[in-house]
């Protein structure tokens, strides 16, 4: 303990050495409403039947027929790529967490009565 308090520093912002202050995170939106999952799910699936991720596919798969790998351990991250900007662009971040998110907003919208939304997220 100090006589008069605990020692505070203030620090201002820039540091030189390190920039600019960055941004701040963007906001992520936790829950997506029936309508906006609709459409992501429909962005999804014409990018998985998109030519180009298609024959990714393939060659993830025979690779790891090849190569004795697991091809759902190895499916995630390629599966992601596709799913990265779809996933940002509804204001989830573009990863697992957002995978995540997304199919939890799925099963609460289905939970809530949405019933197209299981066979189009199915399909997805």
């Amino acid at each position: 303990d100090r006589p008069g308090g605990p020692l505070v520093f203030v620090v201002a912002w820039p540091f030189p050495s390190l920039g600019p202050m960055p941004p701040p995170p963007p906001a992520v939106r936790r829950e997506l409403s029936a309508e906006e999952l609709v459409d992501m799910l429909g962005e999804l699936v014409v990018a998985y039947r998109a030519p180009v991720f298609q024959q990714g596919l393939a060659d993830l798969r025979r690779s790891c027929l090849e190569g004795k790998a697991n091809l759902l351990l190895e499916m995630g991250p390629f599966v992601l790529r596709a799913q990265a900007p779809v996933l940002e662009k509804f204001g989830q971040p573009p990863s697992a967490q957002g995978v995540d998110l997304m199919k939890h907003s799925v099963e609460r919208r289905v939970a809530e009565g949405h019933s197209g939304l299981e066979a189009l997220a199915n399909e997805a």
